[in-house]
């Protein structure tokens, strides 16, 4: 975490900002969703004291989703209304498929609780995400869009390079004409540039 806080200072200073992610996902007993959510909460304390412009990001299994979906479902909870009474925001990634149905149903419930300040992640491989995105957009949602990491088959994903850049293009158009706060992350210098072109034609022609 000391190192974390270091590497957020020093890209503050080139004014970036940044997210601290707390790895240890797939976990599968109450013990270690406990401790893995008290490590996330000491992300908060320190963004907080520190002054960082950050937030946590958070995978729904770490905090216990496999183990059992209220008791994951609160450790989450309490991330979230500890970030909120800091002023602070936290993202709910996103994991492979089994996961993909009850980590939007966790970002539904938190935004009903009245939760604005938590966000979701949409990975544009799956071909199922333009219907995600377009079921999101009610809710006015803060979403990352990447490409995907994790293997999946055909029959769910998108599997060719060009099929997955055509669709995180058109995913990012839904998004950025919608009442969305969208984060674009890639490193794909090809998706980057065409995001660049997104947004200066919307800022051209809002």
């Amino acid at each position: 975490l000391e190192d974390a806080v270091r590497v957020t200072q020093h890209l503050m200073q080139q004014g970036a900002c940044s997210t601290i992610d707390v790895l240890g996902e797939f976990v599968t007993t109450r013990e270690r969703a406990s401790s893995e959510t008290v490590a996330q909460s000491a992300v908060l304390d320190a963004i907080h004291q520190n002054g960082l412009k950050s937030y946590l990001s958070v995978k729904p299994t770490s905090v216990g989703l496999d183990v059992d979906n209220d008791f994951g479902y609160a450790n989450l909870r309490s991330l979230v209304t500890k970030a909120k009474e800091k002023g602070l925001f936290v993202r709910m990634d996103m994991e492979n498929t089994p996961y993909t149905d009850a980590t939007l149903d966790w970002y539904k419930r938190l935004r009903m609780d009245g939760f604005d300040n938590v966000g979701v992640v949409i990975q544009a491989y799956l071909k199922r995400s333009e219907a995600d995105i377009r079921m999101l957009l009610d809710y006015a949602p803060s979403v990352r869009l990447c490409k995907g990491i994790y293997v999946e088959s055909s029959e769910v994903a998108f599997t060719e390079p060009e099929e997955i850049r055509t669709n995180y293009k058109k995913l990012l158009r839904i998004l950025l004409k919608a009442d969305t706060r969208t984060h674009i992350a890639t490193h794909d210098e090809a998706l980057v540039v065409d995001a660049e072109q997104q947004v200066e034609s919307l800022a051209a022609n809002p």
